[in-house]
């Protein structure tokens, strides 16, 4: 790690709103003044949910009803299409691990088959609001 380089920055979204002459608050730029002073920072957990008092029941009418069963299957759904992707993906990263070991004990040109590099997952970092960075505690 580079000393006095931060891992903090902008959301996309927030980077877009500065573009458009949105106003950029002062107190955001406090978690790269935490980070440079060395404070462990992480991302803020999502509040607790309300507890509900005993006996309240709650009433949902038939179209908030059928809203939500829509929307558990749209999310059912993507969560299957993600998954089927995840498979695919590890299909195809084996595949290509095969490929790029037969070349290897056969003494073909890795270049040539464009199978030079080791297959190294690319890191993908989630685009985090500097809202939601908070102070680790331990």
């Amino acid at each position: 790690m580079v000393p006095n380089l931060s891992k903090i920055s902008l959301s996309q979204h927030e980077i877009d709103e500065i573009k458009q002459g949105k106003p950029f608050p002062s107190w955001k730029f406090i978690p790269w003044v935490l980070d440079h002073l060395g404070f462990p920072l992480m991302k803020r957990p999502p509040p607790p949910e309300p507890e509900k008092a005993e006996g309240e029941e709650e009433e949902i009418s038939e179209e908030q009803k059928v809203a939500m069963e829509k929307a558990k299957k749209k999310k059912e759904a993507e969560e299957a299409k993600k998954a089927k992707e995840a498979e695919e993906a590890q299909k195809a990263k084996e595949e290509r691990r095969r490929k790029r070991q037969e070349a290897i004990e056969n003494g073909q040109d890795l270049a040539a088959l464009g199978l030079e590099e080791s297959e190294e997952e690319e890191v993908k970092i989630d685009d985090l609001s500097i809202d939601d960075l908070v102070l680790a505690v331990d």
